[in-house]
């Protein structure tokens, strides 16, 4: 089962996250069935699964969205509200998913795997273009016919849903409500590639002697054996380094 929680925007971030306030509910139990098909089309069919699911979940959140649902606030007015989709948490995996992009994509940018690490900077992959690349596909492939629509689809980099969930959702869009975890996006990043740049700009040397002769100061760790040797750490010794 793949559980899905929703929340409000405008609930203040220190109540949202505590558990005692109950700002989260959980609204889907998505199904991740097995089926009885070749394993080549088992994520494609499961991926088509999840949007179809996702679609009926949030049918009246989309109409909200278009149309606008009087609302009660805790004063007793009346406010005509729209509920677009402001932000969606998600791994790597479920962000290609979303994005209906293969898993050699990156969710939001037209990158794909071999230019990752270069200095280019790449064009976003908007919502419109990719409901563009798929409406083109489905004129030329029936997209019923998995066989050849996935074939058709893995060229254009696409994962071979032909009918995302966010399709007929106003204001959605991929490349704002698909923001990266904190965990990978700030931290692993710094330790994986800041630090790794510093380590070689500078020397290991020379970076470990800068951290051993730092003043000590209270509330901020002393390295004292320097950073380069450290395997793995907290997200505090990323702060304090």
């Amino acid at each position: 089962m793949h559980l899905v929680f929703i929340t409000l925007g405008n609930i203040q971030s220190d109540v949202r996250m505590q558990a005692t306030s109950h700002a989260w509910r959980c609204v889907a139990f998505v199904p991740t069935p097995t089926f009885d098909i070749h394993p080549d089309f088992q994520t494609l069919l499961s991926s088509c699964l999840f949007h179809q699911c996702m679609d009926m979940v949030f049918d009246s959140l989309k109409k909200a969205a278009l149309h606008g649902v009087a609302m009660t606030d805790p004063f007793g007015h009346i406010h005509n509200c729209f509920t677009p989709l402001v932000t969606y948490i998600a791994d790597l995996p479920e962000q290609q998913l979303i994005a209906c992009v293969s898993k050699n994509v990156y969710p939001v940018t037209t990158a794909t795997l071999y230019q990752f690490g270069d200095q280019n900077p790449h064009p976003p992959h908007t919502g419109k273009d990719m409901l563009k690349q798929i409406e083109d596909l489905c004129r030329v492939v029936n997209p019923w016919d998995i066989v050849n629509f996935q074939k058709k689809a893995k060229l254009l980099k696409l994962h071979g849903v032909h009918l995302p969930f966010g399709q007929n959702w106003k204001f959605e869009d991929p490349i704002y409500f698909l923001n990266g975890k904190i965990l990978h996006t700030f931290h692993k990043f710094f330790f994986d590639h800041a630090l790794a740049w510093c380590k070689e700009a500078s020397g290991k040397h020379i970076l470990d002697t800068q951290y051993k002769t730092q003043h000590k100061c209270v509330g901020i760790r002393h390295f004292t054996s320097g950073v380069c040797h450290i395997k793995q750490m907290t997200g505090r010794e990323h702060q304090d380094i």
